[in-house]
């Protein structure tokens, strides 16, 4: 693939047609005036599953074309937020102000049916609800039927690209975040590269994986469960209480350092249906059968999911496919989320990241 530099900020990789070079880096908070959109609650069914959404609509009469917005791992409430910032009610707004409808729903698991337990589904669980919110939108006056596609962070990545895998009716995808290699290896290469930024030595990283991989195997089977839970309590108690107490102090109890490190999130969440299908689950089958638009959003200094492991399974497995029209871009020094503190507190994404994404929809679906 070729590689372009725009405005010296932005990389973007091609193999499709599509090269803007008009790029907007920048967001300033909305006024007022800005909100030229209407807001309505949509329901959906799953089963015996009924979930809340809100579907953004520009107040320009007419049939609109529509993303639907897909949120990462984890039961999360539809405007996706962190630390405040509310991820998918900016991009709602955002889209409605090019023309596009915006649906966000809540997840299984949060808001109202906070009494569900998201880990106990699957994927699978998860794409059908993407799909019944597509089935919902076609059947709208108000939503062009035929330009009606998916957006997704992190898991929503996959989501976006197993939902285009299995229905025709999806006209496009932008996965962000996504990862490329089987779930497995995709935990362990997260755990290392999160290691860094948590300033561990070289030896701690190293004895993190090696617990790391003891709990994917024994919940996989492979090894006895408890016992393997035992000896990784034992040795992150051991690693806390060794720490300066300046240090420890950051973590407050032992409880809470536990559960933050990915090696406690096993501990809790490992042995679950979503987690045991995420570590067998193969992405690069699904972008394999993905025939539609589709624009890869990656950050680069993402450790979750580095791109210089998953960009290049992924764009391989478009290409085995046959993807005539793939886009992929490269946000630089771009972290998992596409924030930072400072633009949290501006309540904005980085610099050309909203921008660029509505670009390409407009290119693709006007």
């Amino acid at each position: 693939m070729k590689m372009w530099r725009i405005s010296q900020k932005l990389l973007i990789d091609r193999n499709s047609c599509f090269i803007d070079t008009d790029l907007i880096l920048g967001r300033r908070k909305m006024s007022k005036k800005d909100y030229k959109f209407t807001e309505s609650e949509i329901k959906l069914r799953i089963d015996k599953v009924f979930l809340k959404g809100t579907l953004t609509l520009p107040k320009k009469k007419g049939k609109h074309p529509c993303v639907i917005l897909l949120s990462g791992y984890g039961p999360s409430r539809r405007d996706y937020e962190t630390q405040g910032f509310k991820r998918y009610q900016i991009f709602a707004h955002k889209l409605a102000k090019k023309g596009f409808a915006a649906l966000r729903y809540d997840d299984r698991g949060s808001g109202e049916l906070s009494e569900i337990k998201w880990s106990d589904y699957t994927f699978d669980d998860l794409v059908d609800e993407a799909l019944e919110a597509l089935r919902v939108l076609k059947k709208r006056s108000d939503i062009d039927s035929k330009r009606i596609g998916f957006l997704g962070h992190s898991l929503g990545a996959t989501i976006a690209t197993l939902a285009a895998s299995k229905s025709e009716d999806v006209a496009f995808i932008i996965p962000i975040g996504g990862h490329g290699l089987i779930g497995h290896e995709t935990a362990l290469i997260s755990r290392t590269f999160m290691s860094f930024d948590l300033g561990e030595s070289e030896k701690e990283s190293v004895e993190g994986a090696e617990l790391l991989v003891k709990m994917i195997r024994a919940i996989q089977g492979h090894e006895d469960l408890e016992e393997v839970k035992t000896e990784v309590i034992g040795k992150l108690s051991n690693k806390f209480f060794k720490m300066t107490d300046k240090k420890r102090a950051q973590f407050d109890t032992l409880e809470k350092y536990i559960n933050s490190t990915y090696e406690g999130f096993l501990i809790f969440q490992g042995k679950t249906p979503m987690y045991e299908f995420f570590l067998k689950f193969e992405p690069t089958e699904a972008y394999e059968k993905v025939k539609c638009p589709i624009l890869l959003v990656f950050g680069e200094s993402d450790l979750m999911h580095p791109p210089d492991l998953h960009k290049e399974k992924i764009e391989s497995a478009l290409k085995k496919g046959k993807n005539k029209d793939c886009t992929s871009m490269m946000f630089p020094k771009a972290n998992h989320n596409f924030l930072t503190e400072e633009t949290i507190k501006k309540d904005e994404f980085i610099p050309g990241f909203l921008e660029n994404i509505v670009s390409w929809l407009e290119e693709k679906m006007s």
